[in-house]
This record gives structure tokens, sequence and C-alpha cells, in this order.
């Protein structure tokens, strides 16, 4: 995620985000104020995507996305590590 302000170009302009330890619904800017704060910290990040499905609630049309990646990143000490996320 070299390019974070393009990514969040993708989303809307609020987004849920559910991940190990948070649940929240953030605007964009928040968001991408996350994600740079967070890839600040390491040295590289690789994002291996291997599946992303989308569905569409037919009473709300609010749209849920799906994705399964793995990722894997090196600390700024050097440390590598993975997780397989979805």
């Amino acid at each position: 995620m070299r390019n974070i302000d393009e990514a969040v170009t993708y989303f809307g302009d609020s987004v849920t985000v559910r991940f190990d330890e948070l649940d929240a619904k953030l605007s964009n800017d928040s968001l991408k104020a996350m994600f740079k704060k967070s890839r600040a910290l390491d040295k590289s990040l690789t994002i291996d995507m291997y599946d992303w499905e989308s569905v569409k609630n037919k009473v709300t049309n609010e749209e849920y996305i799906t994705i399964w990646y793995k990722q894997k990143w090196e600390d700024m000490n050097g440390e590598k590590r993975f997780s397989f996320c979805n």
C-alpha cells in the first residue's frame, strides 16, 4: 500500500472496518490517517491478494466487501512477519 492517497479514493465517504482489534465506522480521511500512521512503522509491506467478494443488502442497499489476502511486512528493526487476513 505505497499510495494510500490513491487507495482511499476507491472507498466511500465513510468506511466500516473490522480488523483484529478494531470494529469501527470511519470517515475516509480518518481511515487514510490511520493507514499512514501504521505504514510509517514498517520498512516494507507486501500484500498477496487471493480473492474478494462484494455482497449488497437487498433491504438497506448497503454493500459489503470481504477480502482474503496474505500480508508480509518488515518493521524498522528488520523483524519480518506475515498474516493471513479476511
